[in-house]
């Protein structure tokens, strides 16, 4: 997997934390869902996905 990967791909342990960080922002209940139905890649703005990037290439 890679950083162009649906968010809905991942294991549950790092949709939680991606949930968890996202929120963390202040965005909208809406954009936290928009955010979890989108590509790792497409939250480079929003939140640090470096440590995404390193957990899917462990996994």
């Amino acid at each position: 997997m890679n950083v162009t990967t649906f968010i809905w791909l991942l294991d549950d342990n790092v949709k939680t934390e991606i949930e968890k960080d996202l929120r963390a922002t202040g965005i909208s209940e809406e954009d936290v869902q928009k955010g979890l139905d989108s590509r790792l890649c497409d939250l480079d703005d929003t939140i640090d996905i470096q440590k995404y990037e390193e957990m899917i290439q462990n996994s």
